[in-house]
């Protein structure tokens, strides 16, 4: 979900079903850390098909959470241990923590979208932020200069 969304880890285990639009594979977030943290997330890679699975097998619910659990917020609060466990199994870096998730999707989308778009979607209030996800690919510059100036478009 972190990786399809971009959404903060706090965001997406705390989903509810109310807030899902299967139509137009959107998750309209209701809340969250920052003012601009209330907004429509784009589902995307298998981030839909993951949700359209576990709706089926929940029965179809209206409401509710979509990750619930016996806890006190009534819903999966963190995969922390359960995160660690697998990075150890697979013998990834300590460096790669559950947020490492949500940096690549925006990461991915930077490439792609202006930079209020990243805020937008990455629920980012200060421009800085977002900047953080944006890299610059610097190779092959004059090649997509020369692609622009022959279309008039920006590839």
């Amino acid at each position: 979900m972190l990786r399809g969304t971009g959404m903060r880890p706090s965001e997406s285990m705390s989903m509810r079903w109310e807030f899902m639009r299967f139509d137009t594979g959107i998750y309209a977030n209701p809340h969250g850390k920052t003012k601009s943290a209330k907004r429509t997330v784009p589902l995307l890679n298998s981030s839909l098909l993951v949700l359209r699975r576990r709706h089926m097998e929940q029965g179809f619910p209206v409401s509710g959470w979509i990750f619930p659990a016996e806890s006190k917020t009534g819903h999966i609060a963190t995969i922390t241990k359960v995160f660690k466990k697998a990075r150890e199994a697979a013998q990834l870096p300590a460096s790669m923590c559950i947020y490492t998730a949500r940096h690549g999707a925006l990461t991915d989308l930077g490439r792609i979208v202006p930079t209020a778009a990243l805020m937008e979607i990455g629920g980012h209030t200060d421009p800085r932020v977002a900047m953080g996800h944006q890299h610059p690919q610097t190779a092959n510059l004059q090649a997509l200069l020369d692609a622009t100036a022959a279309t008039e478009r920006v590839q």
